[in-house]
């Protein structure tokens, strides 16, 4: 004899209280997606955060006091890594609002990490330090520092940006659909036109 399944089937309504949380989720996401592009735009060094400005003046950073802290924290952290926290945001939250279902998520959420470590990485090995808010500062913030340094002292000064290329490309092919082979094809396509 064939055993029923004690597992319950998702009624009409559950799915329905479902797609309104992930609506409520999604406009959410977005919502802080538009905060921190608005709050990193307007980012002034010189601001009063949380954390090392506790100026008496009203912050400049049209996010306030908030917005002055996240994105310090932000630049601090991440450097100029730190705006794929908005396309991140936004990107989920779009998903979620549709009630879409993010393909392979636990690759992507990897990749995505492995995209945001390397970038930073590769902004500190390439940029070195850039001009945020008024004041200078790690391109690559401190995890670009940290992982960029890592990788000179292990790889030495030709192997750690191409340790640090690679991983991002392949976290890049984890994220998106890109096809390594039809880059290269684009690329010297580009290279062959321009040479003639």
């Amino acid at each position: 004899m064939a055993r029923k399944s004690t597992r319950k089937r998702p009624t009409r309504r559950s799915k329905k209280a479902q797609h309104r949380g992930d609506e409520v989720l999604g406009l959410v996401l977005l919502a802080t997606a538009v905060f921190l592009a608005v709050a990193f735009f307007s980012y002034d060094a010189f601001d009063g955060d949380l954390f090392v400005n506790l100026s008496d003046g009203a912050p400049q950073n049209l996010g306030g006091t908030v917005g002055a802290t996240l994105s310090a924290l932000g630049f601090q952290l991440l450097g100029l890594g730190a705006w794929t926290t908005v396309l991140a945001s936004g990107s989920i939250g779009w998903f979620r609002f549709r009630g879409a279902a993010i393909p392979a998520a636990f690759t992507k959420t990897l990749g995505s990490a492995a995209l945001l470590i390397f970038g930073c990485i590769l902004l500190h090995l390439t940029l070195g330090t850039v001009s945020l808010g008024g004041e200078i500062a790690a391109a690559g913030g401190l995890l670009g520092s940290w992982g960029g340094g890592a990788l000179l002292r292990t790889f030495g000064p030709f192997g750690g940006p191409l340790v640090a290329a690679t991983a991002f490309v392949l976290s890049l092919v984890a994220v998106t659909k890109l096809s390594v082979a039809r880059l290269a094809r684009w690329a010297w396509g580009a290279i062959v036109e321009f040479s003639r």
